[in-house]
């Protein structure tokens, strides 16, 4: 009886085997901690070795991957290129051993018709005497009859009968019928100590019995000459093998070998079968692999093969290997300092990110505050200069009415300390405005006479009211326009002042108001000059004296008051009217300061 399958509502759901298929509980949470704690270290792993690594690590194994991939690929264009080379050599080898066994089977069967024509071995030689054969293809020809006995020798000793007849191409020709030919092993003249090949016809008569044998003789410089043109590298070869295996003639990196001691040479069926073809073989004579080339002898039974061993292909690719590791080992270097740059300049970046992060809310924190504190100075300008103004009006209501003098000097004294303190409070509001950038500026064409008669009532009011022995003047220097374009009242607000400084400092003596005009960098320039025969400024403080809050003699200071705001706040009232003040002193002798403005004239 099979167990009930999901019958019970909150039950685990059993298969066929009655086992639960639900997972328990505990292997959830485990599964769970595992890939949370994988999650957890690829994390760490990313920030411990971090972003710029990883890929230079990426893209270091990409150039090694690009730089083997081109090592293979050239090294089987080579392996291709010397397939194809082989083939071609092959080819040619197979021609220029066709030619010249051709032209040496050309005399041997003309020299066989002869003799069969006329019995005759005279007949042959004188044949040969009148179409005399190039040696260097055929050096002579040589009939045996069918017991191996000489019957024309051609001008050299040859062997004794016996071993003629037990030789192996007399045994192969004596019983193989029909026209096959025959290439023999080489063999070396016991005279001459030169090599040479026998290339053998059979000799018949007309009832097909045998009746010997005429062989050419081919010496086998001819082929060892070919060799020669034809290797390629230090381990390669080229071979004249016979159908049986047997090695004809070789040749290795130019020099000659034979045949005689090179044993057989291996051949396969598709050696046998096919006219041409290519394999790859181990040398029995040298034990070097190779890889040959191979062409079927037309018409005779021999191979002619060309063989180029594998470490001279190979040793083509190692100065392009060479090359190739150099420069894939030059770019990770290259890869491996330009990421440390990138890293370093990233750590830069974040950190410089960083500190503008931090400088913007603290530069916001201060422009906030620096809001606050503007509101603030204005709010409290407006509601101080109130009852500033107010207490200025009833001192002088006091001072124009009928008291005694001693309550209208207390009156004046009083007006006096409220204009100060009104003056105090602007410079205050102004610095606040200049701070905030929020000073505005109200350029027109003014009427250039009306503001110098104003100054020199000015200076005359000041010095008035100080009740010090001071003459005042005013001089106009040059051609000076009638009117210019300017904001009258920061104008005002600077030489005013300049002349309450100059009075402040000068106890006697004279203060002259001079007005110029000329250019200054090609610009039309209005210079006014305040010059005094005051105590002067020191020429360590020449420096300073523009500064904010500047005190350049506190003795002085005490003496005649001052925030030493007035001239800083008058040079960034000339530098926002694109002009400059500037001052000239000797210690004692008095001091000149300069206001001078671009003016563009209305004319």
């Amino acid at each position: 009886m099979q167990p009930a399958i999901g019958l019970i509502k909150g039950q685990p759901r059993l298969n066929e085997a009655g086992v639960s298929d639900a997972v328990p509980e505990s292997g959830l949470l485990a599964r769970l901690g595992t890939r949370l704690r994988k999650a957890v270290r690829l994390r760490r792993l990313r920030r411990l070795v971090g972003f710029y690594p990883i890929m230079a690590i990426v893209l270091i194994g990409l150039v090694w991957f690009v730089a083997f991939q081109a090592i293979r690929s050239h090294r089987q264009e080579q392996v291709n290129q010397n397939i194809t080379r082989a083939g071609e050599l092959a080819a040619t080898f197979e021609v220029n051993t066709q030619k010249a066994l051709g032209y040496a089977d050309a005399y041997v069967r003309a020299a066989r018709q002869i003799y069969l024509q006329t019995g005759s071995a005279a007949a042959v030689e004188a044949a040969l005497q009148a179409v005399p054969p190039d040696p260097s293809f055929l050096s002579h020809i040589t009939i045996l009859d069918a017991a191996g006995t000489p019957v024309l020798l051609s001008g050299h000793d040859f062997v004794s009968t016996d071993q003629a007849a037990n030789s192996p191409y007399f045994q192969f020709q004596k019983s193989t019928p029909g026209d096959a030919v025959y290439v023999s092993l080489p063999d070396t003249g016991s005279s001459t100590g030169l090599t040479s090949l026998r290339l053998v016809r059979r000799i018949q008569n007309p009832d097909g019995s045998f009746a010997g044998v005429l062989f050419g003789v081919v010496p086998a410089r001819h082929f060892t000459s070919q060799f020669k043109a034809l290797i390629q590298g230090d381990n390669s070869v080229a071979l004249l093998i016979g159908t049986d295996g047997k090695i004809r003639t070789r040749s290795r990196n130019g020099a000659p070998s034979p045949g005689f001691g090179l044993g057989e040479f291996p051949i396969g069926e598709d050696l046998k079968g096919q006219p041409a073809g290519m394999f790859s073989q181990v040398s029995a004579v040298d034990d070097v692999e190779r890889l040959y080339a191979y062409r079927r002898i037309a018409g005779y039974p021999l191979v002619g093969l060309i063989g180029i061993a594998n470490d001279d292909i190979v040793g083509t690719t190692h100065t392009f290997s060479r090359a190739t590791l150099a420069i894939a080992a030059l770019m990770s270097v290259v890869i491996i300092v330009l990421t440390s740059s990138i890293q370093r300049g990233a750590y830069l970046m974040r950190s410089l990110k960083h500190e503008v992060a931090v400088r913007r809310r603290a530069e916001g924190r201060a422009v906030h505050a620096n809001d606050i504190k503007s509101t603030f100075l204005a709010n409290m300008s407006h509601e101080v200069r109130t009852p500033i103004n107010a207490i200025m009006g009833l001192f002088e209501l006091i001072e124009a009415a009928e008291v005694p003098a001693r309550q209208q000097r207390q009156a004046r004294a009083g007006q006096v300390a409220a204009g100060e303190l009104l003056k105090q409070l602007t410079n205050v509001l102004d610095v606040s405005r200049l701070e905030a950038k929020s000073l505005d500026l109200n350029i027109r064409t003014e009427q250039l006479a009306p503001l110098f008669s104003d100054l020199l009532h000015l200076l005359e009011a000041a010095i008035a009211t100080a009740g010090k022995p001071i003459e005042a003047s005013i001089e106009i220097i040059g051609d000076v326009p009638e009117t210019a374009l300017m904001d009258r009242r920061r104008v005002d607000q600077i030489v005013i002042n300049l002349i309450d400084n100059a009075v402040k400092f000068t106890s006697e003596g004279k203060i002259d108001l001079q007005v110029s005009s000329g250019e200054c960098g090609g610009v039309p320039v209005l210079c006014i000059a305040v010059s005094d025969t005051g105590s002067g400024i020191p020429a360590e403080g020449l420096g300073r004296v523009f500064d904010r809050f500047a005190q350049i003699d506190g003795a002085m200071t005490r003496k005649t008051g001052g925030t030493g705001l007035g001239l800083s706040i008058c040079k960034e009232l000339a530098a926002l009217m694109h002009g400059d003040l500037t001052v000239q002193s000797t210690e004692g002798a008095g001091t000149t300061f300069t206001l001078i403005l671009p003016v563009e004239s209305a004319e």
